[in-house]
Order: structure tokens, then sequence, then C-alpha cells
């Protein structure tokens, strides 16, 4: 069964060879109990350590059922050791935190055995009384039962024992040694011990280690009796026993792993929110004001002085004609002429109270005086309003030689308005009073000074047809009209020209420049958010590779305890994996809860301060996008650090205290 052929063990200290063991060779029979003696330090662990297939840095040959364990690798060699070999150990080495029915059905589902043999075992060691109880509540002879049966469960060919009755009294100590003489008349026992009276009392051969060498051997002929047993090859997945478990012994751990990614996650969506709800948004910032179709257009006349160094631009009225020929490639254009020089003086009175925060402006709808519209920012109860004009000027074109004093009146008062809601940012309280009303109006109301000069009826609008370009009354420029579909190519004239070096013609508007102003802010608040973004994804998944590392650290002898039993590494992975998808599943529904929670808040009160509709939104794709991204990383972070913890050195963390 065991033949070893010229085996040593060294190890280097200081540069300086330290010989464990020196060059031993020996036979064992298939069957049998064989024990291992010698002082400590003779070399009785580290050969067990080799045979366990847990050191495999040796020099010599090992053969155990005659295979070469040390050509075995990799897969071939778990499944060798696994069907061919149990442990027993001083101390168990059992999972203290699951039931006695937990480890053996760990066993099993491990080494490939049907679960109906664990109440056989249970009975005939009288375990029966004490499955479902944790192994931490047993005795030491009761987890020395256990231990055995673990061992055994599988029938292996060889079963190894490192001082199985160390820690126990003597009573039990011979208890188990009594077992495993009557498990040695089918199966190899080699058995580590210091106790002669064992050794004396259960007779077997007996190999004595002094200073890594063979000192003493003494061999009794047994029997070969030993039967080949059919193992099911088929290994089962056991992560869900140690998933509650674990989540109890890695409590706050989990906890602030599961805050973290929920923290992390909210974050992200709202971050993806604002962007995609920005982004989704940004045209339609344009079209959220009643005159978003209406602009102002002036001309640009330059004029060099001191020899060209410097240019004198002079804001000028353009043509109605020019303008209609400069904007051709717009559809439905209308043009009008700029009104706004008339409505300079007003007073606004809101339920017969003087308000100076209110600005007035022409809306270009229809000629219904009725038709008055309020964008009232300050949500005021208005149960009246009132316009009052009285303007002075003196109207002076010296192409008409024409010069004579005005004073131009207007009044009318509101019961009945419309409110409206349109996107609020550094504007004002806006009155959008009917611009062809008003133009009727200076229509048929008479400039009575220059009436008079000329003998001939004029009107307040004649003025502004009269008056020259660049005079106040034409306020250097005229309004136009287009249809809303084309803002957005009006919004790509507007960025040519502007960029131009000496434009001819200006498009200007009030709104369009406090919407500009907004989006720069957003775009500049938006890359802030993106790289706030990317540091909630670093710091969150550093925090959760720190913790899950420390819980890796924490498992150590459990993962050490499972290899030597011969787990696959994935279901070893499966353990942490599952506890982190579940995690995950936990945070990802906070996060999404918590998401649609905060959304509805944010995107009210937005809608409240600046009336920009669902400003924090996001798309499905984007949302599985965002799920998809998060699991791939967590569970790409797990599997990262999982191949750490094949760096673990089993002899190391199954090493007896």
């Amino acid at each position: 069964m065991i033949k070893i052929v010229n085996l040593k063990k060294s190890y280097f200290v200081n540069k300086k060879e330290n010989v464990v063991l020196n060059n031993i060779s020996l036979n064992l029979n298939d069957v049998g109990l064989v024990y291992i003696l010698g002082a400590s330090g003779s070399g009785k662990s580290t050969l067990l350590n080799i045979l366990e297939g847990i050191d495999n840095k040796f020099e010599g040959e090992v053969y155990i059922d005659s295979k070469n364990i040390k050509k075995i690798k990799g897969n071939n060699k778990r499944k060798f050791f696994k069907n061919n070999v149990g442990i027993i150990s001083q101390s168990s080495n059992l999972f203290e935190y699951l039931t006695v029915y937990q480890n053996l059905l760990l066993t099993c589902l491990i080494k490939g055995v049907n679960k109906s043999v664990i109440d056989e075992y249970l009975i005939k060691y009288k375990l029966d009384y004490v499955k479902n109880n944790k192994v931490s509540l047993l005795s030491g002879g009761e987890k020395q039962r256990l231990s055995l049966i673990r061992a055994i469960i599988n029938k292996p060919k060889i079963i190894f024992s490192d001082e199985p009755t160390g820690a126990l009294d003597k009573e039990n100590a011979s208890l188990l040694m009594e077992e495993l003489y009557e498990i040695s008349k089918s199966t190899l026992v080699i058995v580590v011990t210091h106790s002669l009276s064992i050794v004396n009392t259960f007779k077997g051969s007996v190999i004595k280690l002094c200073n890594g060498n063979i000192s003493f051997k003494e061999n009794l002929t047994i029997n070969n009796n030993y039967k080949i047993i059919k193992k099911e090859e088929k290994e089962e997945d056991y992560s869900n026993l140690f998933i509650k478990e674990s989540f109890k012994r890695n409590k706050s751990k989990n906890i602030i792993t599961t805050i973290s990614l929920f923290i992390g996650l909210l974050l992200i969506f709202l971050c993806f929110g604002l962007n995609e709800g920005f982004n989704s948004n940004f045209d339609n910032l344009y079209l959220n004001n009643i005159n978003s179709n209406v602009l102002k257009i002036y001309k640009n006349d330059y004029e060099d002085i001191n020899n060209g160094k410097l240019n004198v631009v002079k804001k000028t009225r353009p043509s109605i004609d020019n303008v209609n020929t400069f904007l051709s490639s717009f559809s439905n254009l209308n043009t009008y002429y700029n009104l706004d020089f008339y409505i300079q003086n007003k007073e606004i009175k809101i339920n017969n109270v003087e308000s100076k925060e209110y600005n007035l402006k022409f809306y270009f709808l229809d000629s219904n005086e009725n038709n008055l519209y309020i964008n009232d920012i300050n949500k005021v109860n208005i149960e009246s309003l009132s316009i009052s004009i009285n303007k002075s000027f003196t109207f002076y074109e010296p192409n008409l030689n024409i010069k004579s004093d005005e004073f131009f009146t207007f009044e009318c008062t509101y019961y009945k308005f419309n409110i409206i809601k349109e996107f609020k940012y550094l504007n004002e309280p806006t009155i959008y009073f009917p611009y062809f009303y008003f133009l009727n109006y200076l229509e048929n109301t008479l400039a009575k000074g220059i009436s008079e000069k000329i003998s001939k009826p004029v009107s307040f609008l004649d003025l502004v047809y009269l008056c020259s370009v660049d005079s106040e009354i034409s306020s250097y420029s005229l309004y136009f009209s287009i249809d809303k579909k084309d803002i957005k190519s009006i919004r790509v004239l507007m960025n040519k020209i502007n960029e131009s070096n000496k434009p001819l013609y200006k498009i200007d508007s009030e709104y369009y420049f406090v919407v500009d102003s907004f989006i720069a802010l957003m775009q500049a608040l938006v890359l802030g958010i993106k790289m706030f973004m990317i540091v909630v994804v670093l710091c969150n998944l550093f925090l959760i590779c720190f913790l899950t590392f420390s819980k890796l650290k924490k498992d150590k002898k459990e993962i050490a305890i499972l290899r030597i039993l011969g787990s696959n590494e994935e279901y070893i992975n499966n353990i942490y994996i599952n506890e982190g998808v579940i995690i995950y599943i936990i945070s990802l529904s906070l996060s999404l809860l918590f998401y649609f929670l905060l959304r509805g808040l944010i995107n009210k009160k937005l809608y409240d301060f600046f009336v920009i509709f669902n400003l924090i939104d996001i798309s499905n794709n984007n949302f599985l996008l965002i799920i998809s991204l998060s699991f791939v990383l967590i569970i790409l972070s797990y599997i990262c650090l999982l191949s750490f913890s094949k760096k673990f050195n089993i002899k190391e963390e199954l090493k007896e205290e």
C-alpha cells in the first residue's frame, strides 16, 4: 500500500540546512495498525504531512497504492487523496459552528457519499442523541468520535491519525483506539503517538523515529483482507451549509459591506440618473418658455480706429428684408419690430400693491388683450394685476429734421390671467403682455408733439418705423419667431455666429443666455459627479476587498479543513461568492428602493425650484448596465481575492496547538 524510498526532508534556517527526515525507506502493508513513535522534533508529523499529501516539497519517492504521489498534480491529486485517505487529528478540526449532522453531511457532499449512511454511523458510535447539536457543545470524546466517522465515512484505504488521544481522558482514549484497532483489520491505520501504553495495549507495527532516522522497526504479519470499494465520483456543492452561520460569524463585516454597497449603488444610480436626466432635458430647457421660439436679431456695424488696431462695434436695427434673407433657411419665419422701448417705464400693481419684482415682456401668440400670462415664481395669490406706463421722451430724427417731446401713457387692469410654469434659473417673475394688442394700441394712439409739428397724424407705432436704426426707440433690434422644431438649428446658428470673428448679424435671447449658463453649470456639476462616482466605485471595491480578505484570513483554518477533506476549490469559493451575491442582492434591493423614493422626492423639489421635469431619470437599459457591471465587478473582486487564499499553508493552519 505505502512504499517510501530514500525520503529526505530539510528546512533551511539562516542558510543552514536542518534535516528532519534523513533518507528513510520502508514498506507498509495494505491493512493493519501502524504506530509512528518518536520524541518531539523527530519528524513524526512531517512524515505524516508528506503521506497525507499536505507537504509536497521533499526528496525521494513516496508511493501510495502504487502511485508516486509527487507526480500526481492538481485535480487528480485532490481526488486521489479524497477517495483514498481519511484523517483524524488531535484537535478534531471540525466545524464548531455547524451541527454534528451538518459536519457529516458536508463530508458526504465532498466525498460523494450517500447521506443515508450518516444516521447509521451516528447510531453505531453513539452520537445520534447529539445529531442536531453544534459541535462546539460536544465533549472531547464526542468530537473525536465524530472526527473518526468523518475519516471513515467514505471507506478510505488509509486512515492517518496524529495524536488522536492527546486531548482525551483515559477512558475516551481507550474507546477511540478500540475503534481504530477494529478498523485496522480491513484498512491501513497509521497512528502518530507518544503513548507507549496504547502501543502495548493495541498491538500493531511500530516505527520509531529519532533525529530523522528510523531507529526501530517492528513489523507484524497481518492477513491482507482488503476489499476494493467503488466510490461515487459525484461531488455536490455544500456552500449553502455555511451561508447562515457565515452571516452570523461575519455579522459586523457583512453589515458594513451591505451598507457600503447600498450607499455606493444608490449614489451611482443618482449620479447616472442626474447625468441621463439632464442630457434628456437638455433641449427641452430651451422650449420651456413661452417665447422660446422668439429671439432678437441686430446688426453689427464695425468702425476701425487707431489705424485698424481697434474696432468699434455699433449695434443697429437691421431691415426686415435683410433678416428674412439671412434666416431664409428657417420655415414659418416671422419678423416683428421691437417695442421694448415703450414698456421700460412701467408700474405694476399686484392686488393694488406696487411690485417691483415683476418683469414685463411681450408674447406673440395672439392679439387677444385678455390673454395675459404670468410666470409667478413666488407663487403669490394674485387677484388683480394693473399695468401702468408713463414715459416721457424726445423724438429726434435728423434725417427728417424732426424733433419733438412726447409723453406716452398706457393703463390696463386684469382680473383673469393665465398662470404658467417656466424654467426658473436666475430669472424673475415675468408678466407676458400680448404683443399685437400693444402694437394696435400704439398704432391707434397719436404722438401729439410730432403730429402738431407736421400737421399730420403720427402714431407712436409710426415713431418706431420712422426712427433711425441706431435710435433708442428702435431698441437696436428686431424680433423674429421660428418653428419650435427648429430650436436646435437656431442654437447651431447662434453658436456659429458667436464664434465668428466679425459677425454681421447677432442673434440674442435673454432666456437662451440663462439656459446656456445653467447648462454650463450643470455640465461642470455632472463632470464633478462622474469623478465622484469613480471615487465611490473605487472606495466600495477597496472596502469590499478589504472586508472579504479579512474574512478569508479569519477562515484560513476552515478553508484548510475543506481542502484536506478533498473539496473542489469551486465549492470553497462558492461559500464566499454566494455570501457576496446575497449581500449584493440585499444592497441592490435597498438601493433601488431608496433610489425610487429619493428620485421622486428630488425630482419634485427640482421641479418646484427649476420647473424641470424628471431631472433624475435612468432608462431601463442603463439600469441593466449598472446592475450587470456592478455585479460583475463584485464577483471579480471575490474571485481575485479567493485566488490568494490558495496560498494559505494547510500544514501551518492545521498545526496542532
